[in-house]
């Protein structure tokens, strides 16, 4: 129960920590990309660091939820996390002071002329909702054109994922297939009453853009709905899920 509270209440809205988007699924717990304005952010952890040990206790071997669950902490609380990083020679340690996240979801705003930029930071529980809100207010400008920021996205709920990608794109579209380990295969569509279906779309990604912002991202240039700009992304082709 603990690690399950842990591992989901980044996409819930808020929770105490150092505010970084992680894989734990590899060897050691990978930064997929430091929240804006976060602690990870000030100590300047990168895409790709991977943790090797945490307040000195190497972590080798060692699952990377229950990693995460001694990097997380109470507000106010130091963590010292050592990082091997593919670009330095020996590995260092950086300290960290934990605080209160308030997770970002959805930002928008209309650019110089006219076109409309989104930028969404996580796929949480009211992402899609934020973001319909956020598409509502700006297509009131009938902008000429739209932006969707994924940079530094680390992902989130696949089911949210499903809901913004069906902003644009034609329902009843496959969005993306899961295949099971016996072979079987799940299929994904895209849900009417998107409101940005028809608009010239840009995306921009990068190394930061993880699991369900490139499934988003992958979607789009599939249907040719839209065009890729940045640098390759995260490659996280996997789901997790609880049972």
């Amino acid at each position: 129960p603990d690690e399950y509270e842990i591992l989901n209440t980044d996409l819930e809205g808020s929770y105490e920590g150092i505010g970084a988007w992680v894989d734990t699924t590899g060897d050691y717990l990978t930064i997929i990309s430091a929240m804006t304005n976060s602690p990870a952010e000030e100590a300047g952890l990168k895409p790709g660091d991977q943790v090797i040990a945490v307040n000195g206790k190497d972590v080798t071997g060692i699952p990377g939820d229950v990693v995460l669950k001694d990097v997380k902490g109470p507000a106010g609380s130091d963590v010292t996390l050592t990082i091997l990083r593919a670009s330095e020679e020996e590995p260092f340690d950086v300290t960290i002071t934990r605080r209160e996240i308030d997770v970002p979801s959805v930002e928008g705003e209309i650019l110089e002329n006219n076109i409309a930029y989104i930028q969404l930071t996580t796929y949480g529980v009211t992402t899609p909702d934020e973001l319909h809100s956020t598409l509502e207010s700006l297509m009131e400008n009938n902008p000429q054109g739209l932006i969707l920021d994924l940079r530094y996205n680390g992902g989130g709920y696949l089911d949210s994922a499903i809901e913004i990608i069906s902003e644009f794109i034609d329902s009843g579209n496959v969005v993306m297939y899961e295949e099971m380990g016996d072979g079987s295969r799940k299929t994904y569509k895209a849900s009417n009453g998107g409101l940005a279906i028809d608009i010239p779309l840009v995306i921009l990604i990068n190394q930061g853009s993880a699991s369900a912002s490139e499934i988003t991202a992958g979607a789009i240039q599939d249907y040719e709905r839209g065009t890729l700009v940045g640098e390759t992304s995260y490659g996280k082709g996997s789901v997790q899920i609880w049972t």
